[in-house]
């Protein structure tokens, strides 16, 4: 069940947050048909695939929201508070050269994007400054670099590379840290539709190796479990009624540990159907930003 929270975690995100800075200069256009292309980006919203079963990770997520009567455990809102509090930012660099196109990533440091701490309230904030089309950020850590192709509609897609993946899942209510994550994904592509106006329909695809499933994420899910029966206040009796169905005992003395997530029966099954990674995808739209980077 707790593989939507594995969602959140792959959310692919580079964590990170930027102090609040000068509008960036203007962006020249690259003489695409819809405009400028090449420019700075920073995604505004991180999607999980609660209803997609093109990849391992979405089937896995699919089939846990079908099993809680449609409840993601408030996964997604942890998702958008994450991203529009300024806690995950990930800055995304593309260069057009005719049909061939460079896509860098990094993470964002981490800035206050909101203070309203109603979640509408949050997103109309973030979306009037940090996602505003005119913000600076900073980046942290190290570059990735993609390459590959884009047509004369702006439609893009560069890969495979390996991409550093961070995220801070946040409590929409408290904004305090819930859990958080950090590994690679291999193999990795984006694609998107990209103007100066932003990018959409983007995806970003690839694999999760077995080892990290099978320990950091093992980890995670756990505290995510623990975390919607014992803190979260939203959490539906419906849903507490299905956690202590598949964790028998579970109390406030005998929380769910990483052996209990192995053995539960729908986990150790799909792990069992599991090759040496688990393919996954999420999806993103992105807003023009300037980086301050090389």
């Amino acid at each position: 069940m707790g593989w939507r929270s594995l969602g959140a975690v792959l959310c692919l995100a580079l964590v990170g947050c930027v102090r609040f800075g000068f509008d960036p200069p203007p962006r020249e256009s690259d003489g695409g048909p819809q405009g400028q292309v090449s420019g700075d980006y920073v995604v505004s919203q991180l999607l999980l695939p609660l209803s997609s079963i093109r990849s391992e990770f979405g089937l896995i997520l699919a089939s846990v929201v079908l099993k809680f009567g449609g409840d993601d455990l408030g996964l997604q809102g942890k998702v958008d508070t994450s991203v529009n509090s300024g806690a995950t930012l990930v800055l995304l660099r593309l260069d057009r050269d005719g049909d061939a196109i460079a896509a860098t990533m990094w993470t964002g440091e981490p800035r206050v994007c909101c203070t309203a701490l109603e979640p509408a309230a949050c997103a109309a904030q973030a979306q009037a400054g940090c996602f505003g089309g005119s913000q600076r950020f900073a980046v942290s850590g190290q570059a990735n670099r993609l390459e590959g192709e884009i047509n004369e509609h702006g439609r893009f897609e560069v890969g495979p590379a390996r991409l550093s993946m961070s995220l801070a899942l946040l409590d929409p209510v408290d904004r305090t840290t819930i859990a958080s994550f950090s590994g690679d994904l291999d193999e990795a592509y984006i694609v998107g539709i990209a103007t100066g106006d932003g990018i959409s329909d983007g995806e970003v695809r690839g694999n999760i190796d077995r080892q990290t499933v099978d320990t950091d994420l093992i980890s995670l899910l756990a505290t995510l479990f623990n975390y919607a029966y014992f803190d979260d206040p939203t959490t539906q009796s419906t849903v507490l009624d299905e956690l202590e169905e598949q964790f028998p005992g579970l109390a406030q003395a005998n929380p769910v540990d990483e052996d209990d997530v192995r053995e539960n029966f729908w986990i150790k099954s799909f792990l069992g159907n599991l090759g040496d990674a688990m393919s996954m995808h999420v999806n993103f739209a992105a807003v023009p930003a300037s980086i301050d980077a090389p």
